[in-house]
């Protein structure tokens, strides 16, 4: 992963966030056509599939985020995967905070997908991604 906690931090929820999202997340080949569109290979045997993947802005799409790093969950323990917890937490000032694994530090975003988002990408640079089944 070639991202830094600078650049997840500061990146917007869009087209951008969504790629790294995609690549970095979901293990997806990408192409990210003008349009928002992003084409990837997931590995069915269907071959290229072409979708609106917008997880920083859609709750729906964000949850299989979530559901990417809980996937193992079910066969293994917290502790065999270094998986301590996922956690959605509301702030009454109207952030949002979302805890993936062991991270030190997740920010408090405006929305929840955005803090999906931002907390996957930053478990995946720490360490992490043992989690994420591909």
């Amino acid at each position: 992963m070639n991202l830094t906690r600078e650049q997840i931090l500061n990146e917007p929820a869009g087209r951008q966030m969504d790629a790294w999202i995609a690549e970095y997340v979901m293990g997806w080949k990408i192409t990210v056509y003008s349009d928002g569109h992003i084409a990837f290979e997931d590995g069915s045997p269907y071959g290229r599939h072409e979708v609106h993947f917008k997880p920083s802005t859609n709750i729906a799409v964000a949850w299989e985020v979530v559901e990417k790093f809980a996937h193992r969950a079910i066969n293994k323990t917290a502790a065999e995967m270094g998986f301590s917890a996922f956690g959605l937490t509301a702030y009454p000032s109207g952030g949002w905070e979302c805890r993936i694994g062991g991270l030190k530090d997740s920010p408090v975003e405006k929305t929840v997908p955005l803090a999906i988002c931002r907390a996957a990408l930053l478990a995946v640079m720490e360490g992490v991604q043992a989690c994420i089944s591909y």
